[in-house]
Formats: C-alpha cells, sequence, structure tokens
C-alpha cells in the first residue's frame, strides 16, 4: 500500500532524533492494533526525554503475543486509547527524525492508524538501522535486532518497546560510525 504522506528514509547520521519500538497484537493492521509505544528523543545521542505508555487494543491479545511480549490483556486493561495517546505522540515527535529497527513495519502501523484515529499521517522521516545493518554488517548470521544485539554484545531485546528503543539506540551508535 502506498503512504502518499510517509517520510522517506534516510541515511545520513542525525544527532537530533528520535528512537521509536511500537509493540502489537498481531503482524498486520488493521486486524491487529498497538498495545505499546516507546520513544526516546536524542539530541547528540543524549536522552533528554521519553514518551512510553501501553494502549488498550480493540480486542484481546492471544498467548502468541503474551509469550512474545509479556503484555498480558490485565496489563493494558486499564490502559488508555489510541485516541488519548496519538495526539500527545504527535506532538512528541514534532518532525523530529524516527529510528528504528525494520523500521517500515512501526511507521507504517503507527501511519495507518493515526490516519484512522486521527485522521492525520506521521510525515517524519525515518532511519532504519536494519537496512544500516544490510548495508554495513556483512559477517552476521541475519540481521535481526537480537542477532545484531549477539554480535555486537549489546543487552538483548526482549520484545518490549522501551528495552527495544535502547538496544536499537545502541544499534544505531555503532552502525552510524561503522564504514
Amino acid at each position: 500500500m502506498k503512504r502518499k504522506y510517509k517520510g522517506k528514509c534516510i541515511t545520513h547520521p542525525q544527532t537530533h532524533y528520535i528512537v521509536l519500538d511500537i509493540e502489537t497484537t498481531g503482524f498486520n493492521y488493521p486486524s491487529a492494533n498497538i498495545i505499546e509505544i516507546c520513544a526516546k528523543k536524542y539530541d547528540n545521542h543524549q536522552c533528554i526525554d521519553t514518551f512510553k505508555t501501553l494502549i488498550k487494543p480493540n480486542g484481546t491479545i492471544n498467548d502468541f503475543i503474551t509469550n512474545l511480549t509479556g503484555i498480558t490483556n490485565a496489563m493494558v486493561h486499564n490502559a488508555p486509547y489510541p485516541h488519548e495517546v496519538l495526539p500527545d505522540f504527535l506532538i512528541f515527535i514534532e518532525d523530529t527524525p524516527l529510528i528504528a529497527h525494520n523500521a517500515n513495519f512501526d511507521i507504517n502501523f503507527l501511519y495507518d492508524t493515526c490516519i484512522d484515529v486521527l485522521g492525520t499521517p506521521i510525515t517524519n522521516d525515518f532511519i532504519d538501522t536494519l537496512e544500516l545493518a544490510r548495508r554495513s554488517v556483512k559477517d552476521s548470521k541475519n540481521h535481526k535486532l537480537e542477532t545484531l544485539a549477539q554480535h555486537f554484545n549489546l543487552d538483548t531485546p526482549n520484545h518490549r518497546a522501551e528495552q527495544d528503543v535502547d538496544v536499537t539506540q545502541a544499534l544505531y551508535l555503532i552502525l552510524s560510525s561503522h564504514p
């Protein structure tokens, strides 16, 4: 699906950016919903602000997703709905470049959700650490976040948004200084 207002994938190093990650109830929008967002704002590679929240989905979280993420239906029972979270999220990210691992998944999911819930797309340009790794890391068996974290002796991501943001940030610092 073409997303008319989606930002473009950029590769030049940034010093002011936001690293983000989402967790979802599945892999395909709109049959799946966002259940967690974490975004950390960096200036000169130092974290200056954090946005993180669980989000109440339209349906229930299945056992596969709970086993993968550790997020349960009880955890999101009193969480805010997307229409309560997304306006603040858009204010937080402004027009700052976004960084994510497998960025198209996160960006597309957020784009589609924001269009449906708010009538407003996310238009930020973005950097995909997956694409950076594919270009510069040739001696890894694959380019999954967990594999790259092991390859570079980073903390292991755990499919929770904040932990994955922290690992993605550490990976970005390595990859942005990589030839």
